[in-house]
C-alpha cells in the first residue's frame, strides 16, 4: 500500500471512535426538531409562520453541540453535524429558518475557534445553505403530503454535493495543507449515512406534523362552519375581524347584522328545526351572487351570525355612504325575496343592525362590536339601524341608565319624587305616588317612561321595583313624623307580583325600618297581565297580613279591571285621566258613577287623577270622589319638599301645568 492510503485508513480509524458522538449529536438534533414542531402545534402557528422558530431551534442545537464536542473530542478536526442542522433548519424554516440558523452557527464558531478560517466556513455554510433553500421550494410541500423515500435520496444527494463544493470553495479561499483537507474529507464522509438517517427520520417528523395541521384545520372547519348552510360561524367573524385589523387598521368597513322580526310567525308556520336553514341560500356561490348584487362595489363577506341572524360584513365600505346610498335596504329587498321564495307563505321583515367595524376596540385589537349591535338591534322593531352618533348617544344613555340602576339596588336610593294625594272634602294631605325622577349626568332630566322601557328591554324591571320599593320604605319613617298617618304608593307591575318571594322581601324591609304595612302600597300597573292569580298569590297573602294595601291603577279603561276587582282586595282605585277629563260627556258621567259605585262597594278609596282645573276637582268631588291627584295640587316633589307641602285653597291653586316649571307629563 502506498503511504497515503495507509495514512487515509488511520485516520479512517481514529474518526471512526467519534461515531458514537456523532449518533449522541444526530439524537440532540432530532430532539430539538422534534421538539420545536411540537411547541409551535400547541401555539397553532401556521407552516410559513415556523421558520424563525426552526432556525432558531437548530441554532441553538448546533451552540450546545460545539460545546460538547469542543469539550469531549480530540484532534485538530473536530467535525459537528452543522450541516445537517443547516440544512434542515432551512429545508424545513426555508430562508428565515436557514438565515437565522447560519447567523447562530457563525456566532457560535467565534466563540469556540476564534476567527481562524472564519470567511471560508462562511462559504462552506451557504453553499449548504442555498441546497436547503432548493430543497425546501422543491420537496418541503411533498414531503407534507406524504413520505417519500426518493424525496429523501434527492435531498440527501444535494446535500452531499453542497458538502464538498463548500469544501472545494473553501480551500480555494484558505489553501488548507493536504492533509488537513483530507481529514476534513473523510470525516464529511463518515457522518453521510448518519446524516440519511437523520433525513429520513426529519421527513417523517415534517409528514407528522402536516396530519396534525390536517387535523387541526378539520378541527377548525367543524367548529368556525355551521354545518347547514356551510357559512363561517361567529367564531370566524372574530377572527376575521381580528385579521381585518392587523392587516389594516386604517380600512373602511361596516358590519351589518340581519335578523328576522317576525321570527315568532316563522316559527309558527315551519318549526323551530328549520331554523337553521334560514340563510342556506347565502352558503351557495351564486345564488349569494345575486343577492348581495346592492352591495356589488363592497367586497362583502357573510357569516352565520346565529340560526335565526346573518352578519355581513361590508369590506370598504363607510357607515354614512351606506345610510345615503339606501344599499342596505336594497340588499335587505332581495335578501326577502330570496326568502319568500324559499318559504312559501311566509313574508319576512328584518331588523337590521350596521355598525362601524372600528368600534370594536379592545385593548390594540378589534373584536367584533356585539354590544353596539344589540343596541342598534333593540331600537328598532324593523328596518336598518345605523349605529351612529344619535344612537351611539342614546346606547350611552342606555348604559348610564343601567348603571344607575346597579347604585340604586346596592344602595336603596333610588331617586323617587313624591306627588301629593288630597282628600277632596278638606284639602289635607293623605298621601303620596312615588314616582321616578332622574337626571343624566349633565343634569337634564331623564322621562321616567324612558327609564322603565330600558329596564324593561334589558330584563331589570323587577329589579328597579324592588329598587323603589326599597327607597320608598327608607323614608317613610321620616315622611310619617312629619306628614303623620300617610299612605304612599309605589307603582309595581305584574312582573314582580309574580316574583319568588317578593311580598316576603317587602315585609322584612318594613319590619327593618320599623315602618307599619299601612303606610305602604302597591299600586298594580299593567293589571290586564294578571292572568293567573294562582302566580301571585303567596306574595298578596304576604302582604295583606302586614297590613300593605293594593291600589288599582287606570280603573274604568277596558273591561278586565272590572273583573280583577272582584278577584282581589283592593284599599285604593284610580280612576283614569281618560274618564276624568271627559267628564262633560254625558255618557262618560254615568260610566264614572258606575265605577266609583263599585269600587266604594269594593270598601276602596277612590282617587281621580290627572286634575289639573278646579272645575274637574269640583265635578269629581260632586260624583263622590275621594281623593285627588295632580297638577292642579302639586308636581311630583322631592322628599324634603313633599314634607314641606301644604295644600293651597283651591280658590288659590295653580290650573296651568306649564306654570310649575316642569314639563313632565303627569304620570
Amino acid at each position: 500500500m502506498t503511504p497515503h492510503l495507509l495514512e487515509l485508513i488511520a485516520m479512517a480509524r481514529n474518526a471512526g471512535s467519534s461515531v458514537p458522538l456523532f449518533a449522541l449529536q444526530a439524537a440532540a438534533a432530532l430532539g430539538m426538531l422534534g421538539s420545536t414542531l411540537l411547541l409551535t402545534q400547541q401555539r397553532a402557528l401556521p407552516v410559513e409562520r415556523r421558520g424563525l422558530h426552526v432556525g432558531l431551534g437548530m441554532g441553538i442545537t448546533t451552540f450546545i453541540i460545539a460545546w460538547f464536542v469542543s469539550e469531549h473530542m480530540k484532534g485538530a478536526v473536530k467535525l459537528n453535524l452543522s450541516i445537517d442542522l443547516l440544512l434542515l433548519a432551512s429545508l424545513i424554516g426555508g430562508w428565515r429558518g436557514g438565515l437565522v440558523c447560519l447567523v447562530l452557527a457563525q456566532l457560535t464558531r467565534l466563540v469556540f475557534s476564534g476567527p481562524n478560517y472564519f470567511l471560508a466556513a462562511t462559504v462552506d455554510h451557504g453553499v449548504v445553505l442555498l441546497a436547503g433553500w432548493w430543497a425546501h421550494a422543491r420537496f418541503h410541500n411533498a414531503m407534507r403530503e406524504r413520505f417519500s423515500l426518493r424525496c429523501v435520496l434527492v435531498v440527501w444527494g444535494a446535500r452531499m454535493a453542497a458538502t464538498y463544493v463548500g469544501l472545494g470553495l473553501a480551500q480555494a479561499i484558505i489553501q488548507a495543507p493536504a492533509e488537513l483537507v483530507w481529514q476534513w474529507a473523510l470525516l464529511r464522509a463518515l457522518v453521510l449515512p448518519l446524516s440519511l438517517g437523520v433525513l429520513v427520520v426529519a421527513a417523517l417528523l415534517i409528514r407528522l406534523d402536516a396530519q396534525i395541521d390536517q387535523q387541526r384545520l378539520r378541527e377548525h372547519e367543524l367548529t368556525h362552519k355551521d354545518q347547514l348552510t356551510g357559512l363561517p360561524n361567529r367564531k370566524s367573524l372574530s377572527e376575521f375581524v381580528d385579521a381585518f385589523w392587523r392587516a389594516d387598521a386604517r380600512r373602511d368597513g361596516c358590519l351589518a347584522v340581519i335578523e328576522l322580526a317576525n321570527l315568532r310567525d316563522f316559527l309558527l308556520r315551519y318549526g323551530p328545526e328549520y331554523g337553521g336553514q334560514l340563510w342556506a341560500q347565502m352558503g351557495d356561490v351564486e345564488r349569494a351572487h345575486g343577492i348581495m348584487q346592492p352591495l356589488a362595489r363592497y367586497r362583502v363577506h357573510a357569516f352565520q351570525y346565529g340560526d335565526f341572524s346573518l352578519a355581513v360584513f361590508v369590506e370598504g365600505a363607510r357607515m354614512e355612504h351606506l345610510e345615503s346610498s339606501g344599499e342596505v335596504e336594497s340588499f335587505l329587498v332581495h335578501l326577502s325575496a330570496e326568502l319568500a321564495a324559499q318559504w312559501p307563505s311566509f313574508a319576512p321583515v328584518f331588523r337590521c343592525a350596521v355598525v362601524d367595524w372600528r368600534d370594536g376596540a379592545v385593548g390594540r385589537g378589534r373584536s367584533v362590536p356585539y354590544r353596539n349591535i344589540t343596541l342598534a338591534l333593540t331600537s328598532v322593531d324593523s328596518g336598518v339601524a345605523y349605529f351612529n352618533q344619535l344612537v351611539k348617544h342614546d346606547a350611552a344613555l342606555d348604559e348610564y341608565i343601567n348603571e344607575s340602576l346597579d347604585q340604586w339596588a346596592q344602595s336603596g336610593t333610588a331617586p323617587m319624587h313624591y306627588q301629593p294625594k288630597i282628600r277632596l272634602a278638606d284639602q289635607s294631605v293623605v298621601g303620596a305616588e312615588a314616582l321616578l325622577r332622574m337626571s343624566d349626568p349633565e343634569g337634564k332630566p331623564i322621562s321616567a317612561m324612558r327609564a322603565i322601557s330600558v329596564f324593561r328591554r334589558q330584563g331589570r324591571l323587577v329589579e328597579f321595583e324592588a329598587a323603589s320599593v326599597r327607597a320608598v320604605i327608607q323614608v317613610l319613617g321620616r315622611a310619617r313624623a312629619v306628614r303623620g298617618d300617610i299612605t304612599v304608593a309605589v307603582n309595581v307591575s305584574a312582573d314582580s307580583l309574580r316574583s319568588e318571594g317578593f311580598g316576603q322581601r317587602v315585609c322584612e324591609q318594613l319590619a327593618a325600618a320599623q315602618v307599619p304595612g299601612r303606610a305602604l302600597c302597591i299600586e298594580i300597573v299593567e293589571w290586564s297581565e294578571i292572568v293567573q292569580m294562582s302566580d301571585i298569590q303567596a306574595n298578596v297573602e304576604a302582604l295583606h297580613r302586614a297590613g300593605v294595601g293594593f291600589s288599582l291603577d287606570d280603573f274604568g279603561v277596558g273591561y278586565s279591571s272590572l273583573g280583577l276587582l272582584t278577584q282581589m282586595s283592593f284599599t285604593e282605585v284610580k280612576l283614569d285621566q281618560s274618564l276624568v277629563t271627559a267628564l262633560e260627556s254625558g255618557k262618560s258621567q254615568v260610566i264614572v258613577e258606575l265605577a266609583i259605585d263599585i269600587a266604594h262597594r269594593g270598601g276602596a278609596t277612590v282617587v281621580a287623577e290627572g286634575l289639573e282645573n278646579e272645575a274637574a276637582a269640583a265635578r269629581v268631588r260632586q260624583l263622590g270622589v275621594d281623593v285627588g291627584q295632580g297638577y292642579l295640587f302639586s308636581r311630583a316633589v322631592p322628599l324634603e319638599d313633599f314634607m314641606a307641602f301644604r295644600c293651597r285653597p283651591a280658590t288659590e291653586a295653580v290650573t296651568r301645568p306649564s306654570l310649575l316649571a316642569e314639563v313632565d307629563a303627569p304620570d
